[in-house]
């Protein structure tokens, strides 16, 4: 029996799920409710139903999440439709891996984007 890992990539809390991983986490639990966050929309395929997200501290770290009817949006507090949804904007919320082995967003919620706060060594870096 494989065991289910799910790693996430240090001071990101994007959450990657192993594919190999998959079939013991549906078989073992069901679907599990998976929650993210310091994530950056980076594109919209709204015909396709699905958004892809990249990591705010390593550009390089990408999760693409797709929409079901159930799924919901949200900017403000207010009901969004993605369609609004803006290039860049930062993003958190959380998402499920069923049966399909797609990872379908329950609740995303959308904010004006942010720069990244570097730690205490990077702001610094110029002071040598």
């Amino acid at each position: 029996m494989k065991l289910s890992v799910a790693i996430a990539v240090a001071g990101c809390a994007l959450l990657f799920v192993a594919p190999s991983s998959v079939e013991a986490i549906i078989n073992t639990r069901g679907p599990r409710l998976y929650h993210y966050s310091e994530a950056r929309l980076l594109a919209v395929n709204a015909r396709a139903g699905q958004f892809v997200l990249q990591g705010r501290k390593d550009p390089s770290e990408r999760l693409t999440l797709f929409v079901s009817p159930t799924s919901r949006f949200f900017r403000d507090g207010a009901p969004l439709k993605l369609q609004e949804a803006k290039i860049g904007e930062d993003v958190s919320g959380s998402f499920i891996i069923a049966v399909d082995r797609k990872a379908t967003a329950v609740e995303t919620t959308f904010a004006p984007a942010t720069p990244v706060r570097k730690g205490p060594a990077e702001q610094n870096s110029w002071r040598r």
